[in-house]
């Protein structure tokens, strides 16, 4: 791998969420600390406990956050979201 890509930020973090409050921004800092990624997709489940508040906040200071808020369901096909990524497929 060149070093060129491998400092290069080129991955889409796709993150399904719900009820998270108590981890989500643990763990959207270690994600977003990877140099690889280039973006995180979250994408809330109509989380009643905070989770989707808690990544508005988030989102102000972090221009790779990207939120949806959706009511998925219990059955939910997350490779319908690769289309919402910024970053393009090689």
């Amino acid at each position: 791998m060149s070093a060129s890509l491998a400092t290069t930020p080129n991955v889409s973090v796709i993150m399904p969420l719900f009820n998270e409050r108590a981890t989500v921004e643990a763990i959207l800092q270690l994600v977003l600390a990877q140099p690889s990624v280039a973006e995180a997709l979250e994408v809330d489940n109509c989380s009643t406990d905070g989770t989707f508040e808690a990544l508005t906040n988030a989102a102000a200071a972090e221009q790779q956050l990207r939120l949806i808020r959706i009511k998925l369901g219990v059955r939910v096909h997350f490779h319908s979201f690769y289309s919402l990524s910024v970053i393009p497929y090689e």
